[in-house]
């Protein structure tokens, strides 16, 4: 092992075998810097007991300052910290202009079912942590999702340990007074007749949607074709089922209704709960 305790400059190059153990400062000069590329074979390591810098990499020219070139199967970065009050990672980009503040890409053609990036929250008890939070402070968009899927899904979102909670929850608290949605669903292709705006499917007894408002006597649902004649269709799920269209209030959901029996294809007009009025197939009343 050859220890350097006291200043002593090596000029002329030269090669150490074996270890070096460098007591104080270790200075390089070389008209300013590196003109040549300089190897690391094996570990190295640095232990920084104090408040200071571990490690910083000062890169004034236009070029990549810090490489990680990983060509076996193992992690490129691993960062273990256990700070509580600061980041495990920060990334400050206020120069920026079309760049990007992280770019995490793959080319990789295996078809193996993998993340490209993955946050996990691992303790079932941390019931404070947000496992995502973007916080956009300027008047563009928060998330943009562009898929190439054909069939499959863009954005999936599974709860399946959901109690009182929401599955996906959007709120405003603006009080503008400017025309706008809260939630808009837009299939953008007039040749895309096969295409369903929104569809909800409930397997269980539930409602599969209820629209609560305070309009104040205003329509609460508002349906408009900006092309044609406005059709809503009830449609039973077979000729011996029936199309209802049911009106309630706090006492009753079915105090009045209007119901098609497509067994016999008769019309029923219920008030107060009872048949008012009955036409039948050849439309007799």
């Amino acid at each position: 092992m050859r220890n350097l305790s006291r200043s002593a400059p090596l000029t002329g190059g030269g090669t150490i075998s074996g270890d070096l153990t460098i007591d104080g400062d270790l200075t390089v000069n070389g008209g300013g810097g590196f003109s040549y590329s300089e190897v690391l074979t094996g570990d190295m390591k640095i232990t920084n007991a104090g408040t200071t810098i571990g490690l910083e990499i000062e890169q004034d020219g236009a070029g990549i300052a810090l490489k990680v070139n990983q060509d076996a199967n193992q992690k490129g970065i691993h960062v273990d910290t256990v700070t509580t009050t600061e980041e495990g990672i920060a990334i400050d980009a206020n120069s920026l202009t079309t760049g990007k503040g992280l770019y995490v890409y793959s080319n990789s053609s295996s078809t193996g079912t993998r993340n490209l990036t993955e946050i996990h929250n691992d303790h079932a008890s941390s019931s404070g942590t947000t496992a995502l939070k973007i916080q956009q402070d300027s008047a563009f968009k928060a998330v943009q999702i562009s898929s190439a899927s054909t069939t499959n899904s863009a954005f999936q979102l599974e709860a399946d340990s959901l109690t009182t909670g929401n599955a996906g929850y959007f709120y405003s608290n603006s009080s503008d007074t400017s025309t706008r949605n809260i939630l808009l669903v837009k299939n953008d292709h007039a040749s895309a007749t096969g295409t369903t705006g929104l569809k909800i499917m409930q397997d269980s007894t539930a409602p599969a949607m209820h629209i609560q408002g305070n309009v104040l006597g205003n329509p609460i649902v508002t349906i408009e074709d900006t092309v044609g004649n406005t059709n809503f269709l009830l449609k039973a799920s077979a000729s011996n089922k029936n199309s209802i269209l049911l009106f309630g209030d706090a006492a009753s959901d079915e105090i009045g209704s209007v119901d098609y029996d497509h067994a016999d294809n008769s019309l029923d007009f219920r008030t107060n709960g009872s048949v008012a009025m009955t036409i039948d197939s050849s439309q007799n009343v």
